[in-house]
């Protein structure tokens, strides 16, 4: 596939298609890519180091694909930073989201409509003001989920998952959101101190739970 790609390339566009899987060897050449539109395909599996060239990235769009594994080891392991703003990640197969020091200018990551069920290892430090978790498989949220990381989000979409508990603290240090969307889930009721920490809170969305006082 490479062969036919200028290496002088800033963006390429192969949504709509039938791709079944990314080798390391296609993008190899294409350093200069900046947008990489992958969406819209049948991707099942993407070698290690698939991306590892493609640090000037600013925009990585493999949804509506069936991914099961997104991690580090695709970008390679001797990589410190990345460009990238933007990865759409949303109607794969994802279970575990892996994300890493090196994408320290992430502003936005959709992943929604996948099957992530943990949120521990989503720990981490860049810019992102947008995450998009709607449509899951998360059941709570647990305290201090968010500490220390996510300082700089303002919008958090957690609808349509399966959240019946939302501890104390759980959103302690998002002092900067100003939405938050808990719709469509079954939440009864909340602990005491559950939205410490939003204290720049506008919007706050719970319709379509099971709540019966507050």
């Amino acid at each position: 596939l490479n062969k036919n790609f200028n290496r002088f390339l800033t963006h390429l566009d192969l949504s709509k298609n039938l791709i079944t899987e990314i080798k390391s060897s296609y993008f190899a050449k294409n350093s200069e890519l900046t947008q990489l539109i992958l969406d819209r395909n049948k991707i099942l599996s993407i070698e290690i180091n698939s991306f590892q060239n493609l640090n000037m990235l600013n925009l990585l769009n493999l949804s509506f694909n069936q991914i099961e594994h997104f991690g580090q080891d695709l970008f390679g392991y001797e990589i410190d930073y990345l460009d990238l703003r933007e990865l759409d990640l949303r109607n794969n197969l994802i279970k575990k989201i892996q994300i890493f020091d090196i994408l320290i200018e992430l502003l936005k990551i959709d992943l929604s409509f996948n099957l992530i069920n943990d949120l521990s290892c989503m720990k981490f430090d860049t810019l992102i003001n947008n995450l998009n978790l709607k449509n899951n498989q998360l059941s709570e949220i647990t305290s201090f989920i968010f500490q220390d990381f996510f300082r700089y989000i303002y919008l958090i979409d957690l609808s349509y998952n399966r959240i019946n508990r939302i501890e104390s603290y759980s959103f302690y240090s998002t002092t900067q959101v100003l939405l938050l969307d808990l719709s469509h889930n079954f939440l009864k009721k909340f602990e005491n101190n559950s939205f410490v920490g939003l204290y720049h809170l506008k919007e706050l969305i719970l319709n379509s739970n099971l709540i019966e006082f507050i």
